[in-house]
């Protein structure tokens, strides 16, 4: 997370670059939406109520970040999919990619339909059980979702997609039920995913690491997101 934000931070400045990163996680954590209070958090049953808890810059549900992979994505403000559209279209674009690259892995998934766009601070607690016209599914069920953060000079876009389900998350479709829940199709899917956006979004990605100034600021971030100040908020 402070990673993320210090993406965001930088991407406004004329050195900065967009970027696209995908992670996964050391330890079974869930990630609470911006608005969400964390007395919902601490109101869960086993097993979640022993998990580790920390809280996002970008609003929308909790997600249980386990046996899933996350990604972020960082654009200038002027970007066309920034500057002139809504906050939707974004959304779309990701995930219009993400389905064309599960379908070159043989899953046929597609965009839910017949939804409005749910509001990002009302719902159930955990995101996967919420609806939004751009989530994307798979046999009926949500196997990814995304949330976004705004800046004057930039915006951030992170989101989950579901792997597996170690921890029995009820109604919960992953991609292990279709076989592709191995760590190498995760990172072929990685890859694959990141070609497309390359496509989609009209750049031309390379692989890199986070600028010297990006680090310094991640690291200063790490000790916000530790805090019980920052995880209580609200």
């Amino acid at each position: 997370m402070a990673i993320d934000e210090a993406m965001l931070s930088s991407a406004g400045k004329a050195s900065a670059l967009p970027t696209v990163r995908f992670y996964r996680w050391s330890e079974p954590t869930i990630s609470l939406g911006h608005f969400q209070r964390f007395t919902e958090a601490e109101q869960l049953g086993s097993p979640f109520n022993r998990l580790a808890v920390v809280r996002r810059i970008t609003g929308g549900g909790a997600i249980l970040h386990d046996a899933e992979l996350t990604y972020s994505l960082v654009l200038p403000a002027d970007h066309r999919l920034v500057d002139k559209c809504g906050p939707q279209a974004l959304y779309l674009a990701v995930h219009r990619a993400l389905i064309t690259v599960l379908s070159s892995f043989g899953l046929s998934a597609q965009l839910r339909s017949g939804s409005r766009p749910a509001s990002q601070q009302k719902g159930p607690f955990f995101c996967f059980e919420r609806a939004n016209p751009s989530d994307v599914m798979v046999c009926g069920r949500k196997i990814a979702g995304s949330a976004q953060r705004r800046t004057l000079k930039a915006l951030l876009q992170h989101g989950s997609l579901m792997l597996d389900n170690p921890l029995a998350q009820p109604g919960l479709t992953t991609l292990a039920e279709h076989r592709l829940s191995r760590p190498a199709d995760a990172d072929a899917l990685a890859g694959a995913w990141a070609n497309e956006l390359a496509n989609t979004l009209g750049l031309n990605l390379v692989q890199g690491n986070l600028s010297e100034a990006e680090t310094a600021l991640a690291e200063q971030l790490l000790a916000k997101y530790a805090s019980d100040e920052w995880t209580k908020r609200r």
